[in-house]
C-alpha cells in the first residue's frame, strides 16, 4: 500500500510539472489597438489577449507632454522577447485649402511608410506589414489607427519584472 502511494505521488509531480513548464513556455497571443485623433486630442487604447479584451482606455492628450516624452527613457527596451507578427495601420488624412498640399502629404507619408517597412522587413522578414493612407480633399484631420499582433510567454514577463524588481533594489541600495 505504501509503494502505490508514493508512485502516484511522483506521478502527480511529473504530470504537475509537465503542467507548469508547458503554462510556463505556451505562447500567449494579444493585440494592441490605439487610436490618435489629432483634432480632438484624444488617444484610445485596447489590448486583447486571445480575442478577450483585458484592458481598454481613452483620454485626451496634451501634444506638448508627448513630444518631450520622446525625449525620456524607453521602458520597452528591455524587453527582450515580444514577437511582433503583424502591424495593421491606416492614416486618415486631409487639408482644406491648398490643392497640392494632399498630393504631398499623401507623398509623404508613402515614401515614410516605404522606408520603414524595408527596414523592418530586412530585420524581421516574417514580420507582415499593412498600412494604407487615405487623404480626404476638403477635410481637415489627421487620424492613426493602428493595430498590432505579438506573442510572448509567461517565462519572458517573469524575466522581465525579475529585471525591473532587480534594478529597484540595486538603485535602493546604491542610495544607501
Amino acid at each position: 500500500m505504501h509503494k502505490t502511494t508514493i508512485i502516484a505521488d511522483i506521478i502527480i509531480v511529473i504530470i504537475g510539472t509537465l503542467i507548469a513548464v508547458f503554462i510556463l513556455i505556451f505562447p500567449f497571443f494579444f493585440s494592441v489597438r490605439g487610436a490618435v485623433f489629432v483634432k480632438e486630442k484624444a488617444a484610445k487604447i485596447t489590448i486583447a489577449v486571445f480575442g478577450i479584451v483585458v484592458y481598454k482606455r481613452k483620454t485626451k492628450i496634451r501634444l506638448s507632454s508627448l513630444v518631450k516624452s520622446f525625449g525620456g527613457k524607453n521602458p520597452f527596451t528591455t524587453v527582450p522577447k515580444i514577437s511582433v507578427l503583424s502591424v495593421n495601420a491606416i492614416i486618415n488624412t486631409g487639408i482644406e485649402d491648398d490643392i497640392f498640399l494632399p498630393i504631398m502629404t499623401i507623398s509623404a507619408f508613402t515614401t515614410a511608410k516605404n522606408t520603414i517597412f524595408n527596414v523592418l522587413h530586412e530585420n524581421k522578414p516574417y514580420l507582415k506589414l499593412n498600412c494604407d493612407v487615405n487623404v480626404f480633399s476638403g477635410k481637415n484631420l489627421l487620424d492613426i489607427f493602428l493595430r498590432v499582433k505579438a506573442v510572448i510567454n509567461i517565462i519572458d514577463v517573469i524575466k522581465y519584472l525579475f529585471q525591473i524588481l532587480s534594478e529597484k533594489l540595486y538603485n535602493a541600495i546604491g542610495k544607501k
